[in-house]
């Protein structure tokens, strides 16, 4: 079954998606959420208590360069690191306390795949054991006019999370529903 879904799969390159993100992304502490989830969908999403789920955005061509799946080699089996990149822009103690918020929790980012209209729109990194803070770097010459911060989820067992319900009408109608008033 496998081998026919990765020939059928080669075989249609005008389904494969553009190239990146949307600007928009999302960020949750994954112990402020309850996920459900069918295989690698999560197919409904709601907040423990007064948690909210924040926008996070990415001005540029390019946002989000660097947030990649890979594949990591276990003994007993293959398990999967997913990696995000933000800016968190500025540098003041307002930004201090976001990174150190990003430094002693767990998160789950959803981004947006541009020209996806389907069941793998919002792809989740972190959903499973959470991503955590891998990098945190300010440099005051840098474009990025903030802090550079890498979130890494390291060895989670689908190779790719998604969020979908129903639709992608319905998904983003959840989204926004979490998000603060």
């Amino acid at each position: 079954m496998i081998c026919t879904k990765l020939a059928q799969n080669i075989d249609n390159c005008s389904a494969a998606p553009q190239r990146g993100w949307e600007e928009e992304a999302y960020i949750f502490d994954i112990e402020g959420m309850t996920l459900t989830k069918s295989g690698n969908i999560i197919t409904n999403m709601t907040a423990v208590g007064s948690n909210k789920v924040y926008k996070v955005k990415i001005n540029g061509l390019q946002p989000y360069t660097g947030t990649m799946i890979e594949g990591a080699q276990q003994l007993a089996a293959m398990l999967f690191n997913g990696t995000a990149s933000l800016i968190v822009l500025g540098n003041g103690p307002t930004q201090a306390t976001i990174i150190n918020g990003l430094a002693n929790g767990r998160y789950g980012i959803i981004l947006k795949q541009i020209g996806v209209t389907d069941n793998s729109r919002f792809m989740v990194i972190g959903s499973e054991v959470g991503a955590k803070l891998a990098t945190a770097t300010f440099e005051s010459y840098s474009e990025a006019r903030g802090w550079t911060v890498t979130m890494t989820e390291e060895l989670a067992i689908n190779a790719a999370t998604f969020l979908y319900k129903t639709d992608v009408t319905t998904t983003q109608s959840l989204i926004d529903s979490l998000l603060p008033a």
